[in-house]
C-alpha cells in the first residue's frame, strides 16, 4: 500500500500542503461577512494615523518633486465638496506647480442614506467635467469599485497638470 505525498492539515482557515504553502479556503458568503463588518465597526473608535495635509514626494531620483495633496471631503455637504475642490485646483492653476497628485478623500458614503455614496459619484464627475483639460490621470470613482454594493475605498487619486 501506497503513501500519500500531500497530508492534508486543516488550521484556522487554511488548508496547508506539504511544502507547496498555504491554500487558502474562501467563504462563499465572503461579501456579506466584508459588508457586516462594516457594519459593526465602531468607526469613531478607529485609531487613524495623523499626516500631513500637503507635501513633497519625488516619482524618481532624477525627477523633479511631484506636489502631493489631500483634500479630505468627510462631513461636506455636496456644494461645499464642489466648492473646496475647485478653489484648491484654482490653487494649483496660479501656482507654479507643472504637475500635483491629488487624493480626493469622498467616504465610502456608509452614512448617506438610500441614495447611496453622492459625494464619490458627483465629485468624481465634477472634476471630469469642469477640470477636464488639465486631468492627466484619474482613478475610477469609489462608487465604480465595490463588492456586493459596498465600495472597498472611500477615496481617488487624481494627477493634474497645466500643459495639455
Amino acid at each position: 500500500m501506497k503513501k500519500n505525498k500531500h497530508k492534508h492539515k486543516k488550521k484556522n482557515n487554511c488548508d496547508l500542503l506539504d511544502k507547496t504553502g498555504p491554500h487558502f479556503v474562501v467563504e462563499e458568503d465572503a461579501s456579506k461577512i466584508f459588508k457586516d463588518y462594516l457594519d459593526q465597526t465602531d468607526w469613531k473608535k478607529v485609531p487613524r494615523k495623523k499626516e500631513s495635509q500637503s507635501h513633497s514626494t519625488t516619482k524618481a531620483p532624477n525627477k523633479k518633486p511631484l506636489q502631493y495633496k489631500k483634500l479630505d471631503l468627510h462631513s461636506f455637504t455636496l456644494a461645499e465638496a464642489r466648492s473646496y475642490v475647485d478653489r484648491e485646483i484654482s490653487t494649483f492653476i496660479a501656482s507654479k506647480d507643472l504637475t500635483i497628485n491629488l487624493k480626493i478623500i469622498t467616504g465610502k458614503g456608509r452614512h448617506s442614506g438610500v441614495e447611496g455614496p453622492i459625494l464619490a459619484r458627483e465629485i468624481h464627475v465634477h472634476i471630469k467635467k469642469k477640470w477636464r483639460e488639465y486631468i492627466a490621470q484619474i482613478e475610477d470613482s469609489p462608487i465604480d469599485v465595490t463588492i456586493n454594493s459596498v465600495p472597498i475605498r472611500g477615496h481617488f487619486h487624481l494627477i493634474l497638470k497645466k500643459e495639455p
